[in-house]
């Protein structure tokens, strides 16, 4: 079992995350931790998801914005469906969490689909507040393509503006998520 630490890291606020998807804190493969540290490389804590679950991959993506520690687990089961993914948010000390996915908040979030993966291959990305993640296998509800998707997140919890939806040949930008 490889541990995969470091396959994602993150700076700022005074704090460094590293990300080990393949960790089995819990005794379970892949189910991921994230590691927090200071700018001197003491190790302040890790972080685990608290609905982890085998083959999660937590900490497949780390950011750090606004004082938050943002960690993607592609391997997320969501809504019965397989590997949807989710986001999650925390204090910078790993306390606090809140849960993001593509299921959960309004507007055209029930489009998840099995295997969409939100923040895999480094498909997480925060700036000015905003968190977008990437679903690089999600199909458009009623495809059987493999179209990909992206979702956003206010990462003060409220909802972003909305861009209109644009058509880039087989695949589109539009598909965002607010939670509620």
């Amino acid at each position: 079992q490889y541990d995969y630490f470091g396959d994602s890291v993150g700076i700022s606020s005074n704090r460094i995350v590293v990300g080990a998807p393949g960790a089995n804190p819990g005794g379970m493969a892949e189910e991921g931790a994230v590691y927090i540290f200071d700018l001197s490389g003491n190790q302040l804590g890790i972080i685990t998801a608290s609905d982890g679950a085998s083959g999660d991959r937590f900490g497949d993506g780390v950011e750090i914005e606004s004082d938050k520690i943002i960690v993607a687990a592609p391997g997320d089961q969501v809504g019965g469906l397989n590997d949807v993914g989710s986001i999650y948010v925390y204090d910078l000390d790993g306390t606090n969490e809140t849960k993001m996915s593509p299921t959960v908040g309004i507007g055209t979030t029930t489009d998840a689909t099995t295997n969409s993966r939100m923040g895999y291959f480094d498909g997480l990305s925060v700036g000015n507040n905003i968190i977008v993640s990437g679903g690089a296998f999600a199909s458009i509800p009623g495809s059987s393509q493999q179209e990909g998707g992206a979702w956003a997140f206010n990462l003060n919890l409220t909802n972003p503006p909305l861009p209109p939806p644009k058509n880039y040949g087989n695949f589109s930008w539009g598909r965002f998520s607010n939670l509620t």
